[in-house]
Formats: structure tokens, sequence, C-alpha cells
């Protein structure tokens, strides 16, 4: 299924998220991408790029970029890597993904019982 889906050029999946670290507004962008560069990176079509600068905040607290990034990661690699990478990050998911959620719910729930008034 990956492959027959991932092997053509143009094929970009792009996350955009990012944090608030004290009055510090950080966005992040991460994006897969297929491009062999028209046979020129045919031995490394996968590129993964990983960006981080300045953001802000919207109304409905999504985090978005605020002018250029400031630290960018562009690396390319052969689908095999890109596969097993793909892979480990399935599972480290799969393991973790009910803790992260927990963690998410207590979050959310501590913040809304602070608006609330109380702590429970």
């Amino acid at each position: 299924m990956l492959e027959s889906r991932l092997i053509r050029n143009g094929w970009k999946f792009e996350r955009f998220a990012g944090s608030v670290r004290g009055d510090t507004v950080i966005s992040r962008a991460l994006v897969l991408q297929f491009d062999d560069g028209d046979g020129k990176y045919q031995s490394y079509p996968f590129r993964i790029i990983i960006k981080e600068g300045p953001g802000e905040t919207t109304k409905t607290g999504a985090i978005t970029p605020k002018g250029s990034a400031t630290d960018t990661v562009d690396t390319r690699v052969p689908f095999e890597t890109f596969l097993e990478s793909m892979i480990e990050l399935r599972d480290w998911l799969r393991e973790r993904q009910p803790r992260i959620e927990q963690q998410r719910w207590d979050e959310q729930m501590e913040r809304y019982h602070r608006k609330q008034g109380r702590r429970e």
C-alpha cells in the first residue's frame, strides 16, 4: 500500500504544530515528501523536513508560523530507510498513544477546573 501510494513525485504530507514557552510562541512544521528530482535523487527520493521558528496563537488556540523558520533540517533518505522509520514511528505511537491521550485529557480537565475556580 505504501509503495503504490507514495512512489509518485509530488506526494507530500505536512503537519503544523507548536508550543508556548513562557511568552514565546514556537511554530513547528513537519514535511514528508517524495521527490526524486527527475531522477537526480533516485537513490534518496524521500525528503524529511523539520522547521521551527516564531509563531502566533490564533483565536481558536492553534499555532501558526509568523515569518520564516529560524531552524530547518532537510534531509533525503532512501525508500528502505523511510519505510523503516515510518514502521518504527507507528509502533512507538501504538505503544504510547493511550498514555499521551490520558495526559492530554488530564491537562484539559485541570485547565477546565482552573477556569471554573476549583481543582479536583
